[in-house]
C-alpha cells in the first residue's frame, strides 16, 4: 500500500471565469458573440454558449432597463473543465413582465435556452432590481465512439 501524503489524490481546479459589462445598445450583441466565441474558441460547448450567450444579451436589451439610455448589462462565463459551463447575463431590472410573447406563444427566446440546455439547466434571478438569467451547459462524459476518438457532447440544438 502507498504512504499517504495527506494531499488529496486530485485537486479540483478552479473554473477560470471571464466577465464583461456593455452597453445596453442592439450593436452590442456583436460583441458579446465575438467575446464568448474568443474565451470559448475550440471548446465542445462554445457554439451553444455563444447561441445562449446571444439571446440572453438581446432580452437584456429589448426587456430591461439595461436597454434604456445608459443602461448596462454585464455577461459572466465559467469553464468548469471536464464538467459543465455556466453562462449569465445580469440586466438592470424591469417592470414585472408576463411570460409570454405579443403572439400569445412563451419566451420564444428563452423556449431556445431550454431546449439547449434541458429543462433544469437555466434559470431566472433577482427582481424588478436586476435579472440575472443563466444557462448550464453540461459536458459529455468521454465516451469515444467506434473507437475514432471522437467525443459525443449531448449540447446540440434540434
Amino acid at each position: 500500500m502507498g504512504e499517504d501524503t495527506g494531499a488529496p489524490r486530485s485537486a479540483a481546479r478552479a473554473p477560470a471565469t471571464y466577465a464583461r459589462a456593455y452597453e445596453g445598445r442592439p450593436d452590442q450583441i456583436q460583441h458579446v458573440r465575438a467575446f464568448l466565441a474568443g474565451i470559448l474558441s475550440g471548446h465542445p460547448v462554445a457554439d451553444n454558449a455563444v447561441l445562449i450567450g446571444d439571446e440572453l444579451a438581446t432580452n437584456a436589451v429589448r426587456h430591461s432597463n439595461s436597454g434604456k439610455p445608459g443602461g448596462q448589462f454585464t455577461v459572466r462565463v465559467e469553464v468548469h473543465e471536464q464538467d459543465y459551463l455556466w453562462v449569465e447575463v445580469e440586466d438592470e431590472g424591469s417592470p414585472p413582465w408576463t411570460p409570454r410573447s405579443a403572439d400569445g406563444e412563451p419566451w420564444h427566446g428563452l423556449n431556445i435556452v431550454r431546449q439547449v440546455t434541458g429543462h433544469t439547466n437555466w434559470g431566472v434571478d433577482g427582481d424588478i432590481r436586476g435579472w440575472v438569467v443563466w444557462a448550464r451547459l453540461d459536458l459529455a462524459s468521454t465516451r469515444p465512439s467506434a473507437g475514432n476518438g471522437e467525443v459525443s457532447c449531448p449540447c446540440v440544438l434540434t
